[in-house]
């Protein structure tokens, strides 16, 4: 399964991050199915965004990774590394330029995927929920 284009981030982004940065961002990643070795594997080598583009599947192995998931982590390093950088919107002119980057392929904004808001639970009691409604009540009264 190749991992969907919300997991992929922009190279720019990647090159910044240490190793921790790096080891939470992989564990997001759901296709990898990364379990807790390879990513101590990651950590012990001290990968960093910047060399992770770089890494290849016999880096990994050298490592001790095994080969299932130093084949996929390779993979998805160098889908990583080849994105193409999103253009700067200021210079587009049409919706199907924007949606090109999405991977849609036209201009029909019914081709554009619905999204669907997660639901969270939460206790009314909530500190920070309290805090928050007592805001929204303050400037519904002062707006009148």
């Amino acid at each position: 399964m190749d991992p969907t284009i919300d997991e992929i981030r922009d190279t720019d982004e990647i090159k910044e991050y240490d190793t921790e940065q790096l080891v939470a961002y992989l564990k997001s990643v759901k296709t990898l199915k990364l379990d807790e070795d390879d990513l101590s594997i990651l950590r012990n080598e001290e990968y960093t965004g910047g060399n992770f583009l770089k890494i290849t599947r016999e880096e990994l192995r050298v490592a001790g990774m095994r080969l299932g998931p130093s084949t996929l982590l390779a993979e998805f390093a160098k889908t990583c590394s080849e994105k193409p950088e999103r253009q700067n919107y200021s210079s587009i002119r049409s919706l199907k330029d924007v949606l090109k980057d999405y991977n849609i392929y036209s201009d029909d904004i019914s081709e554009i995927s619905r999204f669907e808001p997660q639901i969270h639970d939460f206790r009314d009691d909530n500190e920070y929920f309290q805090n928050c409604i007592s805001n929204i009540l303050i400037r519904i009264k002062s707006y009148g």
